[in-house]
């Protein structure tokens, strides 16, 4: 029928897509490192942006590793600015210490992947941009993400809570796009006790749209007023 041919057509696509192939071609990539991961352990913009080789060789990487792997920089062939920063163990706070660090060293973060993986511990990659050349910014990662430098007063026009169940709360912080307000979310999130499992940051134009995923702990609806109070447009 026409709908069915329809459907085939839309499928068709859909594998022939980039983004399906950088997909199949990285699950070529993890059975190479012989890594027991699936490309639906990752995010697929990651996925989608990163070469698959070098994502899978990083992950080889930290498989590998018996404590916390150093920040790493990569710069791909049309410019973009990545850093992986791992922790093996998960700890509250981690996310927010991170986003300070990059803050800290004049980096703007443009795109984040934030992921806690079975055995591997806390794996998170960062697009920035900066003004600083590779070089530099490779000698100033030597030294860890210091977050040293004091964060500024950031409101976002709204927060909401996107959905919740037993096992994560999605909460979502939209705004202007300003220096540190990634940074200033994750402190927020991190004064209300919580520990993030899961985040998806993305800058459009001058707009930010900051997802988190987080463990459930106390009374949601408590939580995303103190939020609001904390770092909510109060005309909002």
């Amino acid at each position: 029928t026409t709908w069915k041919a329809r459907l085939l057509v839309d499928l068709l696509k859909a594998i022939r897509s980039p983004s399906a192939q950088a997909y199949f071609v990285f699950e070529k990539e993890l059975r190479k490192k012989k890594l027991k991961l699936s490309a639906s352990d990752l995010d697929g913009y990651l996925i989608s942006r990163l070469p698959p080789s070098k994502l899978a060789a990083d992950l080889a990487l930290v498989s590998r590793s018996k404590g916390n792997l150093p920040p790493e920089l990569l710069k791909l062939r049309n410019g973009d600015l990545w850093i992986r920063v791992h922790r093996r163990e998960d700890q509250i706070g981690f996310f927010a210490e991170a986003v300070q660090g990059l803050y800290s060293l004049g980096l703007s973060v443009r795109h984040a992947s934030v992921r806690t993986l079975p055995e591997l511990g806390i794996y998170d990659w960062f697009q920035v941009s900066a003004r600083r050349t590779p070089a530099q910014l490779r000698a100033m990662l030597k030294n860890g993400l210091v977050g040293s430098r004091d964060l500024p007063d950031v409101k976002f026009d709204s927060i909401t809570l996107v959905s919740q169940d037993d096992t994560e709360w999605i909460f979502s912080f939209k705004g202007m796009d300003k220096p540190g307000c990634l940074a200033v979310a994750a402190k927020a999130l991190v004064m209300e006790g919580l520990s993030l499992s899961s985040a998806r940051v993305h800058t459009w134009g001058r707009q930010i749209d900051d997802v988190f995923g987080v463990k459930p702990s106390g009374n949601a609806d408590e939580i995303l007023r103190c939020l609001r109070d904390r770092v909510g447009d109060p005309n909002e």
